[in-house]
């Protein structure tokens, strides 16, 4: 009775909706708490639930997403800029989805399919090889544990319904990111539900057979994982550590890269500013605001340009862009930038006329 009070629905719709608010792809995540009140026995309960859970969502992602909403609508003329912008049109971005269709499952079966590929290690479902089957255990164990819930005698009604509501998180939550995502470094909820579903599993094993059980369990588990870095480091004290060569009066740096350099932009004096030209957002012959903008805010530079890029050959891909399409050419010795994440590469550059690619954008509704 106590979980069917509004308030308690509307707190968790809060929250939820403050975090999609700070972090747009956790938004799957509330349309789990949208399973878990449909999975919540009562059901006549149940539009009251899903009543107060969207309006407590509705306030908490106007909280923590509402001021930079505005900011973006203003700026750019889309709310979410730059995802969606096939929507929004935006005309700083081009108009497409911006999402990585990479990971996603091609229809329903795929996406049911995933925690038992997730068994093979691949890069299927992720950058890097990877290998877990947390997944599949959790989807075996909130089919099995919510039912043996029930089947209990006599029947812990309490239990039951928190054991039910969780359960249709998971399925739901499971479902909504495979088809928005797939990638599994999004998945990290559903993970640590997997785990908890397994342990709560192991509870209807025999007393003698628990420990024996859960060691097979874990060992199975640990057989079977693969896990990705993803590129995380170890914690240090000092999060970012760069060290920039001092640059000369009026520079001017440019970014030209796929690889996350904007770490690296808080070591410039506040006085020097930093262009991106290439990179996941903005690419050079799509014509867009952003695209017109960083030629027009180099073509009237006076002062020294220098390119920073990464080390790692890839980056010559995007010495090249600047070259062929913004007519930046490196004319010099590149000098080491170091951090803490690896060394990076501060190039000069000289001007050279850039060929014709775009023309003018028209502003962003409210510039």
């Amino acid at each position: 009775q106590d979980a069917d009070r509004a308030w308690i629905w509307c707190a968790a719709g809060a929250i939820a909706g403050a975090v999609a608010g700070l972090k747009l792809t956790a938004a799957p995540y509330c349309l789990g708490l949208a399973g878990a009140a449909i999975a919540w026995p009562s059901w006549r309960g149940m539009p009251q639930r899903l009543a107060a859970l969207a309006s407590g969502g509705i306030v908490g992602i106007a909280l923590t997403w509402g001021y930079w909403g505005t900011l973006l609508w203003h700026l750019h003329g889309n709310p979410l800029f730059p995802y969606y912008n096939e929507i929004f049109h935006s005309p700083d971005a081009a108009f497409a989805t911006n999402t990585d269709l990479r990971f996603r499952p091609a229809d329903t079966l795929d996406a049911l399919l995933i925690p038992l590929r997730l068994l093979e290690k691949s890069q299927r479902y992720s950058e890097m090889n990877l290998k877990d089957p947390r997944l599949l255990l959790g989807a075996i164990a909130w089919i099995v544990v919510p039912w043996r819930a029930l089947r209990a005698v006599p029947v812990d009604v309490a239990r039951s319904a928190r054991l039910r509501g969780i359960a249709g998180f998971f399925c739901v939550a499971l479902l909504a990111w495979a088809v928005q995502y797939g990638i599994y470094r999004y998945a990290i909820p559903l993970e640590m539900l997997g785990c908890l579903g397994f342990v709560l599993a192991l509870e209807g094993l025999p007393a003698h057979r628990i420990d024996s059980g859960t060691l097979v369990g874990c060992l199975i588990a640990i057989a079977l994982s693969w896990p990705a870095s993803w590129g995380r480091s170890h914690f240090q004290r000092t999060y970012v550590d760069v060290r920039m060569p001092t640059l000369p009066h009026a520079s001017m740096v440019v970014l030209s890269s796929w690889s996350p350099l904007a770490y690296a932009v808080t070591a410039l004096p506040d006085d020097v500013p930093a262009i991106g030209i290439y990179n996941t957002l903005l690419q050079p012959h799509d014509c867009a605001g952003l695209a017109v903008a960083a030629r027009q805010r180099i073509a009237a530079h006076a002062g020294p340009i220098w390119l920073l890029r990464g080390s790692d050959p890839t980056d010559d891909n995007g010495q090249g862009i600047a070259a062929s399409d913004y007519g930046l050419i490196v004319a010099g010795h590149c000098e080491p930038v170091t951090t803490n994440f690896g060394t990076l590469r501060l190039c000069p550059l000289r001007k050279n006329p850039p060929p014709p690619v775009c023309a003018t954008a028209a502003p962003a509704p409210g510039r």
